[in-house]
């Protein structure tokens, strides 16, 4: 439990202080973090071990100062800052994620259709429409590696898992519904987007003039991961053949990274910064 957790608090333009850090509330952290490890064979020749690590945390708001409470009210409830304010809200954590509801695109008008708080149809899109859509905080993060090893010759993989909290996919928020017609446009859009009048389209019309969406459940899906990051192959000589050598320790290995990715959100990967599988060769040798 964290008592009196300072963060910024904005005052009247009349103090003369645009803002002032303050005491504001109560957070608690809760969760675990387990460690396992299994030689599950182990023999003259062959070993076979493996080993785990998985972790939990939940961070939950439990209390706001009153005067923390009553600045909120003044906070700017735009689209663009309403996000700000949701974050502090008792009974939720700070990784919480905040979303539009959304019924899908007009077929008439080709707009993105939006529910408000009371459960009204709107083309509008108010900060006080915001509903609770999960949180980004994954229920369980874990690694799993598993080294296999005969003689001289050593494998070693190693895996990632997230499962459990949720993700805004940007590739699909960007990309298909707020696209730009000026740059390479998603083949998706032509598939699934608003064309005419009638269309049961996925993702709203384009053109200058439409407002760009805001986050909404449509693009916020669970955000559950499983990769393989690294695979090691890992060769020692034997001793005799070292020692003829004039050393006394002589290996080769090979590294591959990123070897393949599983995730129930489909991101685009490898445009900004290039996806590749990389190898990687050592030589280590002491004399």
């Amino acid at each position: 439990m964290t008592d009196n957790t300072l963060t910024t608090i904005k005052l009247p333009v009349s103090h003369g202080f645009e803002t002032v850090n303050g005491n504001v509330g109560e957070i608690r952290n809760t969760g675990y973090d387990v460690s396992v490890s299994v030689a599950l064979l182990n023999t003259k020749k062959w070993k076979w071990n493996a080993n785990g690590n998985f972790s939990n945390n939940k961070s939950k708001l439990v209390k706001l100062s009153e005067g923390f409470k009553e600045t909120l009210k003044y906070y700017d409830k735009s689209m663009g800052s309403a996000g700000t304010i949701l974050k502090y809200r008792e009974g939720h954590s700070m990784s919480a994620v905040y979303g539009l509801r959304t019924i899908g695109v007009d077929p008439l008008s080709g707009q993105r259709v939006f529910l408000t708080k009371d459960g009204q149809m709107t083309q509008y899109q108010s900060g006080e429409d915001l509903v609770y859509l999960g949180d980004s905080q994954p229920k369980i993060n874990g690694t799993f590696n598993t080294t296999v090893s005969y003689g001289g010759l050593s494998v070693s993989v190693g895996f990632n898992l997230v499962w459990g909290g949720v993700a805004e996919n940007y590739t699909e928020l960007n990309k298909r519904e707020n696209l730009s017609l000026t740059y390479n446009v998603d083949r998706q859009v032509v598939k699934d987007g608003w064309q005419k009048i009638g269309d049961n389209a996925l993702y709203k019309k384009q053109g200058t003039t439409v407002t760009n969406t805001y986050p909404c459940d449509m693009f916020v899906h669970k955000n559950n991961i499983f990769s393989c990051n690294s695979i090691n192959i890992r060769y020692s000589f034997p001793k005799e053949l070292t020692k003829k050598l004039g050393m006394e320790m002589l290996s080769v290995s090979t590294l591959l990274s990123d070897i393949f990715y599983f995730s129930t959100i489909h991101r685009e990967r490898g445009t900004s910064y290039p996806y590749s599988i990389n190898p990687n060769l050592t030589i280590s040798c002491t004399f």
